[in-house]
């Protein structure tokens, strides 16, 4: 029965964008990853993480291998896989909280320095905030815990002291009491 199952969105191939410096926006519709996982080659191990995304008439494919339906001008909810550099653009960007943040898309070639041989680089920029994924939060606590897991990213190590300190600090102000810092920590440590 179609109503049982599950719809899948086409795929929005970051190949596809111009070379010629132009840019694409896309709706990043989740503050992280919908899915992740490795690929086993015989060349060795490939990381993956599938994005839910949206665009506006984009090129898209719909559907895998022989029976994939290219459609030029493709507006709606879409699925992509980032290069690692590029998913991790996007986590900085969403900063693993945030859902529908506008973001542009451009590619740049460069040649590597070792081998000599052509890449890709894909770069996204922050085109708008989005909204919190989480509306316990205020925006203030959003803040507070973005600043964190920024901090976390980077490898420092914050202990639950620190944390209560920090958030009572002018750049948050005053809207954070011990207490509410106390919760949000455990949440920051989940």
């Amino acid at each position: 029965m179609m109503s049982d199952e599950k719809k899948k969105s086409p795929a929005f191939d970051l190949k596809t964008i111009p070379v010629d410096g132009s840019k694409v926006k896309i709706i990043l519709k989740s503050a992280k990853p919908r899915a992740s996982g490795t690929n086993t080659f015989d060349d060795g191990v490939s990381k993956w993480n599938m994005w839910i995304g949206e665009v506006t008439n984009q090129p898209v494919v719909d559907g895998r291998g022989k029976d994939a339906k290219k459609i030029d001008d493709y507006t709606g909810e879409v699925v992509l896989f980032p290069t690692e550099p590029l998913h991790e653009q996007f986590m900085e960007i969403t900063g693993g909280i945030n859902e529908n943040v506008p973001v542009e898309l451009h590619k740049e070639f460069g040649e590597n320095a070792t081998t000599g041989k052509p890449y890709r680089k894909y770069i996204a920029t922050k085109a708008g905030e989005g909204t919190s994924n989480n509306s316990l939060f205020t925006p203030t606590e959003t803040k507070l815990l973005k600043d964190a897991k920024s901090l976390l990213e980077q490898g420092l190590d914050i202990d639950e002291d620190t944390f209560v300190t920090a958030s009572q600090e002018d750049v948050y102000d005053g809207k954070i009491n011990e207490e509410r810092a106390r919760k949000l920590f455990k949440f920051l440590k989940k």
